[in-house]
């Protein structure tokens, strides 16, 4: 995973109790799974749609990087 998105937070609610936790990329990416403080639950990040969002994510600030995109306020 490129580092420029490993501090990102994501919220992630329990389906069983709706407590919302937060979760940094970085951590995620090593450890797909993640406790409810709450009820205990374990609950497994899909993994896949981790790395296709990222993938996504990476690609769309690439073009930024690289021009592909207008910077907001320059003069067309």
């Amino acid at each position: 995973m490129p580092e420029r998105f490993g501090a990102v937070v994501l919220t992630i609610e329990c389906p069983h109790c709706g407590s919302q936790m937060k979760e940094q990329l970085r951590n995620l990416s090593t450890s797909p799974k993640v406790r409810c403080a709450t009820c205990e639950s374990l609950l497994k990040v899909d993994g896949e749609q981790l790395k296709t969002a990222l993938a996504t994510l990476e690609a769309a600030a690439q073009a930024m990087c690289d021009g592909g995109v207008k910077r907001i306020g320059s003069a067309s």
